[in-house]
């Protein structure tokens, strides 16, 4: 017997509630080959770990779709933030379509007001961008710019304070506590209507927009490495920004 790193075998074959479910199915499609062809691959020991992977993402998915407590289930698309939080990410010369959908993935769980494609920055409906957004690249308000120097004057002509996400001279870790500040932390100062730029995974923002910009902030980091990856940077970033524009909220009506 394959192990099914996590979901034995015994565990569901003889339940009854797994009746026609897509664990049994394919752990009889393993078992009894209905094609010589299917026989050949199910002597392959390779073959065996795939459908055992398989038969236990199944099982996972079968028993969290049962535990009210473990369902994720998505919010009315009415139920949304709004107005949406009037933050702006625009993208300078990203490459991976998988980083892009990420961060309109972001942008749309966040209520965030839109978003900037610039350059060469893939933009809806780049099919991996839409596979990694899931479903919720339509639900993001967003065009193509064709420069980051164009959306930032754009941006900065509305009166958006345009921020850029660089590891730079001059740039001030996010939770920075300093007097220029106040004594707050650094995403205290960065206020609506806000523009975060985020660049390029190998040469980051490019220098011209980094110099148009209104402030650059950065992402402290405590390892070797002086950078996280840009998708993963704009969540931090973007749920840090929003926490400090709540509190300040909640402090105002609390006062």
């Amino acid at each position: 017997m394959v192990e099914l790193h996590g979901a034995d075998a015994l565990d569901f074959v003889g339940d009854a509630s797994f009746a026609g479910s897509a664990a049994l199915r394919c752990y009889d499609s393993f078992i009894h080959p209905r094609s010589a062809g299917a026989l050949a691959a199910s002597d392959k020991p390779s073959r065996a770990r795939v459908i055992a992977n398989q038969i236990a993402y199944h099982v996972r998915e079968l028993r969290a779709h049962r535990a009210e407590w473990l369902r994720n289930t998505d919010a009315d698309v009415a139920a949304a933030a709004s107005p949406p939080h009037d933050l702006t990410l625009v993208l300078d010369n990203l490459r991976s379509a998988h980083n892009v959908g990420s961060i309109f993935r972001l942008a749309e769980c966040a209520g965030l007001c839109e978003v900037l494609t610039t350059g060469i920055t893939p933009a809806p409906p780049h099919p991996a961008l839409l596979k990694t957004a899931l479903g919720t690249a339509q639900r993001v308000p967003t065009r193509h710019v064709p420069s980051a120097l164009d959306a930032v004057v754009q941006l900065q002509a509305r009166g958006v304070h345009v921020c850029c996400a660089e590891t730079a001279d001059g740039s001030f870790s996010l939770f920075e506590q300093s007097a220029r500040h106040s004594g707050a932390s650094a995403a205290h100062a960065l206020r609506p209507p806000l523009a975060l730029v985020l660049g390029n995974e190998l040469v980051g923002v490019d220098a011209r927009v980094l110099a148009l910009c209104d402030s650059v902030v950065h992402l402290p980091t405590f390892g070797s490495k002086n950078s996280l990856n840009v998708a993963t940077c704009a969540s931090a970033m973007v749920y840090h920004i929003l926490y400090t524009w709540h509190a300040a909220a909640e402090d105002r009506s609390g006062a």
